[in-house]
């Protein structure tokens, strides 16, 4: 089932790049570097934690939300889009800021072994 999720991805990863290709008239593969972060963060505002196993499609969408209202507000008050993504980095870094303090603080920890979800405490069964 995993090979089968990750065959598909990177199926939709080639048309999306081929997509982009015929849109430019070129393959820059930098053309839409600025996507990444917006992408990032708005999964990190949804709610995903970087340690993996936490998230779900209503937070990514709510962060999604957000993030493009964030970058939306800032082209509406003629903010440079340079200054848009350090903003949205800034509120990128104060996320895994917390999220890092959550884990820290947090006896149970979720993990991904075997394409399964385990919980299990930081002091057994790593």
């Amino acid at each position: 089932m995993i090979t089968a999720v990750f065959a598909c991805s990177g199926a939709l990863a080639a048309l999306a790049g081929g997509l982009q290709a015929l849109a430019s008239g070129s393959g820059d593969p930098t053309a839409y570097h600025s996507v990444l972060i917006q992408a990032v963060t708005a999964a990190l505002v949804g709610g995903v934690a970087l340690s993996g196993g936490i998230g779900s499609v209503a937070g990514i969408v709510t962060g999604t939300l957000i993030v493009q209202t964030l970058s939306t507000g800032m082209t509406a008050l003629s903010v440079p889009p340079y200054l848009t993504s350090v903003g949205l980095g800034g509120l990128l870094v104060v996320i895994v800021l917390v999220d890092v303090a959550q884990n820290r603080r947090s006896p149970w920890r979720p993990r991904v072994r075997d394409g399964a979800l385990v919980v299990a405490s930081p002091g057994r069964g790593r």
